[in-house]
Parts: structure tokens; sequence; C-alpha cells
């Protein structure tokens, strides 16, 4: 894919810094915003030969680097979580403007107005839980926000049209900046869908995928160190020791 934003970046931004990173397509001579370790990704060390677009500093900078697209979303998406993150800090943590966001976010997708509002409210109460993680919590409780921070999450989403969740949650979770994975039942139960949430989208860092999210479609007994969201028609489709969420109708 041609990259046709970057030169424009520079061209038309009249704040650009001349100190600052510079855009360009991967495979392209870079001219003197070359670094002289140009050739890999200077955070994941991957060849950014082939990737769609790359980040450059200057020649002149102390440590010359590259960043690649792969990086650049990853780091997006932890950026995202901080940004979120700090909401736990404040004395009363006040989550009403993030939960409207995402709300406003979903709207135009897919299922009921009663599903959505369901899988709002319980990816709230994941962010609240993961941020009281990150800040080393170590009570049964969280004091700031009343959510359980005992065991590793493990709950099913149930009702008619609970599929839809396969289209919402990687939606909500990119705005809350929680690393999310699709998978089937067959690599969540060998544990080679936690090894792709690690490798594939948390870029290698398990401490990061330990605090995402893994979902599937129907119940197999889970091989992760993350949470798992199941969805299914019927509660009778899962062992006593997931949580049920039922979807909520008349929402």
């Amino acid at each position: 894919m041609k990259n046709r934003i970057a030169g424009y970046i520079r061209k038309s931004d009249p704040f650009a810094s001349d100190n600052g990173p510079v855009l360009k397509e991967a495979g392209k001579d870079p001219g003197e915003t070359a670094p002289k370790h140009g050739d890999v990704c200077g955070f994941c060390k991957k060849s950014i030969e082939k990737t769609p677009f790359c980040a450059r500093t200057y020649e002149t900078h102390p440590h010359p680097t590259a960043i690649c697209i792969a990086c650049i979303e990853r780091f997006a998406i932890q950026a995202q979580f901080a940004r979120n993150f700090a909401i736990w800090y404040e004395n009363k943590p006040n989550y009403g403007t993030l939960k409207q966001r995402i709300l406003r976010r979903i709207a135009g997708e897919g299922g009921s107005n009663a599903l959505k509002y369901t899988v709002v409210e319980l990816a709230m109460r994941m962010v609240k839980r993961q941020s009281a993680k990150m800040a080393d919590v170590v009570d049964a409780v969280c004091q700031k926000t009343g959510v359980s921070l005992i065991g590793t999450e493990r709950i099913a989403i149930i009702g008619e049209d609970s599929q839809y969740c396969a289209t919402l949650l990687p939606v909500i979770f990119k705005e809350l900046g929680m690393f999310f994975l699709g998978t089937d039942r067959e690599d969540l139960a060998s544990g080679e869908a936690f090894k792709k949430l690690t490798s594939e989208v948390a870029n290698g860092e398990t401490g990061w995928s330990r605090y995402g999210v893994l979902y599937c479609l129907g119940y197999a007994e889970p091989n992760t160190l993350s949470s798992v969201i199941y969805a299914g028609r019927y509660s009778s489709e899962f062992p006593s020791d997931v949580e049920k969420i039922f979807i909520k109708e008349g929402k």
C-alpha cells in the first residue's frame, strides 16, 4: 500500500519542527533522514523493508533509528490505555465520559442496544480492574472502584444476539487501550491464542498480554494468562466457574 500521507504531513504542517520525526515509505531512499541502522525497527528489530510506512529520526539524532507500523500501532494502544489508566488516580474516579464515548463509538455497529449496553458495562469493569492491577493494588476489592481483583476473569455473555460480540469487542477494547484478540476454541484450549496475543498483538510483551483479553464464541477450557470473554446463547453451554452475564432486554 502506497503511503500517500507521509509527505503531505511534512509539507502542509506549518508548525512541523525541523528536528521532529520524519515519516517515510519503507523501501524508498530516505535520503538525509536515513538512520545508520534504518533497515530494521529499533523496537522490535524486524525488517522495515516491506512495512507500509515507518517513522525515522534524523541522521543527526544521537541515536538514529526507525519504528515500524506494527510498533507504532502497539504503542498507540498502550498510550490509549495510559490515558484511561489516569482516571483511576483521581480521588473519586469518574468513568462516565469514557463510557459515553465508547457507547457513541459502537452506536452504528450490529447487535441490539441491550447487547451494547451489556458489553460496555463489562468493558468498563475490566478497565477498572486492570487499572488497579497495574497500579499494584493487592486488596481483594479495589477501594476506589469497587471491582473484584481476585483471580483471572472468565466471563460468558449470554443472549440471542451475543455473536455480535465479535464485532463490538474489538472496537471497545481498542478505545480502552487493552490488547484484544478474537480466537476459536481450539487455539484457546491449546494456548496458541495467548501466544498469538503476545507475539502478534502485544509484540512479545507478556506483561501487556497478561492484561489483554481473548474472545471466543462457545466454550473451551482456556490455556491463557489473560482474561477471557465467551459468547453463547445458553448458560448451559458454560461450566459453573465461568461468570454468566445475561443481555438485559428492554434497554
